[in-house]
C-alpha cells in the first residue's frame, strides 16, 4: 500500500514538475545587446519505424511531419538517424524552406544513414570514422561572441536482421 502512495505522489510531483518547466519561451530579441546568455536548442531525433514494419528506416511520407516538428520547435542544430540517403536529406532540407543546412554521413556497414543540420548559421559539415560505421559532425557558433559548437551524430546500434546488437 505505502508503495502505491508513494508512486502516486512521485507521479504527481513529475507532472507538477513538468507544467512548471513547460512554460511558453519568449521569442529572442534581435540586435540586443543587453542580452549576455544565449541558449542552444538541440533536437534529435530517430525518425524511423519500429521493427513491425519490413523496412524500419524513415519514409518518405512522412518527412512534411518531421520538417513541421522542427520548424515548429525551432532548434539551432538538429541530429537525425535512420534516413536512407542524401535523397531524403534534400527533400527534406526543401520542406525546411531553406532554413536549415545539411549534411549526411558516409556510408558504411548499414544501409542507415545519420544527418546533422544546422539552422541559420554558417557551418563545417565533417565526417568522423567510427570504425567500419561513419558519423556526420558539424561546426558552429551561435554568435560570433559565442563558442564553438560541435555536434556529432552517431547511432551506437547495429543492426542484425531484426535484432539491435549494442557496439558501445
Amino acid at each position: 500500500m505505502w508503495v502505491k502512495v508513494i508512486l502516486a505522489l512521485l507521479f504527481c510531483l513529475m507532472i507538477v514538475g513538468a507544467v512548471h518547466f513547460a512554460q511558453p519561451r519568449e521569442p529572442e530579441e534581435v540586435n540586443s545587446r543587453a542580452k549576455t546568455s544565449v541558449s542552444l536548442r538541440l533536437l534529435t531525433w530517430n525518425i524511423g519505424y519500429a521493427e513491425l514494419e519490413n523496412d524500419t528506416r524513415a519514409h518518405d511520407k512522412d518527412l512534411p511531419a518531421v520538417a513541421e516538428v522542427i520548424l515548429r520547435e525551432d532548434p539551432h542544430a538538429v541530429a537525425l538517424q535512420e534516413l536512407t540517403g542524401i535523397t531524403q536529406l534534400n527533400i527534406l532540407l526543401k520542406l525546411l524552406h531553406g532554413r536549415y543546412r545539411g549534411e549526411v554521413a558516409q556510408q558504411g556497414q548499414g544501409d542507415r544513414f545519420e544527418a546533422v543540420l544546422v539552422k541559420d548559421a554558417p557551418a563545417r559539415f565533417f565526417p568522423v570514422g567510427v570504425g567500419a560505421r561513419y558519423a556526420e559532425a558539424a561546426s558552429f557558433r551561435l554568435r560570433s561572441d559565442t563558442p564553438e559548437v560541435v555536434l556529432c551524430q552517431f547511432c551506437c546500434c547495429r543492426i542484425a536482421g531484426k535484432e539491435r546488437i549494442k557496439e558501445c
